[in-house]
């Protein structure tokens, strides 16, 4: 007899990191480029969405959430691209 949990994780098909990468990889549907202006690298945590995002260097760019931009162009760090 066997256990009752083999037979549905059998049924279940493996994840593939493809799937996860292609998933993650994809830009937000309402996301801007900004290009960061400070003088040096920044890691900012949005205030709309509690997201972090990180700057490496002057002139370093990213996409951010549409939520989060307006307060980033705020701070004068951040101009779009």
């Amino acid at each position: 007899m066997g256990c009752c949990g083999k037979s549905r994780a059998a049924a279940t098909p493996p994840r593939t990191a493809d799937a996860r990468q292609s998933r993650t990889s994809a830009a937000p549907l309402s996301a801007v480029q900004l290009r960061s202006v400070a003088g040096r690298g920044v890691r900012v945590r949005g205030t709309a969405t509690g997201r972090v995002y990180e700057f490496a260097c002057a002139g370093a760019r990213a996409t951010v959430d549409r939520g989060d931009v307006g307060a980033m162009l705020r701070t004068g760090y951040f101009v779009r691209t």
